[in-house]
């Protein structure tokens, strides 16, 4: 590589760097906006490009249609990107929550919560 590449290869970096901090608060302010209850921020770990909706769905206790909602909500607000897979598309997140410092729940663990508490209130 030339020194030019190398200094324009540099350059980029920096610039990048940069951006990605300048928008560092405000993406993460759009994440907790949009991912406003703990089943979306689980669909939402879970859209890495290889899991499907139905394996989304299972997982959130959801519909096929709720996950696939979500999906065509979070592309327009540009939280996923869409990519091609045989036989169709599925969308991927472009970002990490966990590099946010956004916890993601544990679904089953809210779960037995909620009956406990319903057990509770029952008594």
């Amino acid at each position: 590589m030339s020194t030019i590449e190398e200094q324009i290869l540099e350059t980029l970096k920096e610039i990048q760097k940069w951006i990605r901090f300048s928008g560092w608060t405000n993406v993460k302010r759009i994440l907790l906006d949009t991912l406003n209850e703990p089943k979306q921020l689980v669909a939402y770990s879970l859209t890495n490009g290889e899991n499907g909706l139905d394996y989304i769905k299972d997982r959130i206790g959801r519909s096929r249609g709720t996950v696939q909602r979500y999906w065509t909500s979070w592309q327009k607000i540009g939280i996923v990107e869409s990519i091609n897979v045989r036989g169709g598309s599925r969308a991927k997140a472009l970002f990490d929550l966990e590099e946010f410092g956004i916890e993601i729940p544990d679904l089953d663990l809210e779960e037995k919560q909620d009956t406990s508490e319903e057990e509770e209130q029952n008594e």
